[in-house]
């Protein structure tokens, strides 16, 4: 079995993107609640998940270089779908199940990932608005010649108006 390592690394990707997802979707109930030390928490967590990932996707290139010497790529990089088309018949199922999963997994990541930034976004927008509502407005909007001090001095330009 050429891809045997491949396909571990692959269910691993798939089972780390899975917990991740768990992750976001948990971040997203946090926001709505507004609980800045869970958040914090739960970041932690991502930012772990996310290392992990960065190591299995360097795992993944390497080994799908080592499958693919001396087959033509197209691109610089290999990608799983090479890999899928130069392998033995008997091992292109399981990759694509695998690749199928995992862009799911990723597409559904990325979803909640736009949401949970678009809570956020509103979050903001309603503390500026509150901060807007809590300071002091000026009384006058239209153009006002600022007022002179009555001690203050007359400044003298540098320059000559009648030169």
């Amino acid at each position: 079995m050429q891809a045997e390592k491949l396909r571990e690394i692959l269910t691993k990707q798939l089972t780390v993107h899975k917990s991740l997802l768990a992750i976001a979707e948990r971040k997203t109930d946090i926001i709505k609640k507004g609980d800045l030390q869970s958040l914090n928490e739960i970041l932690k967590h991502e930012q772990a998940h996310i290392a992990l990932i960065s190591q299995l996707e360097r795992e993944r290139n390497e080994e799908t270089v080592k499958l693919l010497s001396g087959h033509p790529i197209q691109g610089e990089q290999p990608t799983l779908s090479d890999v899928i088309e130069a392998v033995h018949s008997t091992e292109k199922e399981p990759l694509r199940s695998l690749q199928t999963e995992l862009v799911a997994c990723i597409q559904s990541l990325k979803e909640r990932n736009e949401l949970n930034q678009q809570l956020i976004y509103q979050s903001m927008q309603f503390v500026n608005l509150t901060m807007d509502l809590i300071r002091p407005q000026p009384k006058n909007f239209n153009y006002e010649k600022p007022k002179r001090p009555i001690n203050a001095v007359k400044s003298h330009s540098m320059f000559n108006s009648k030169a």
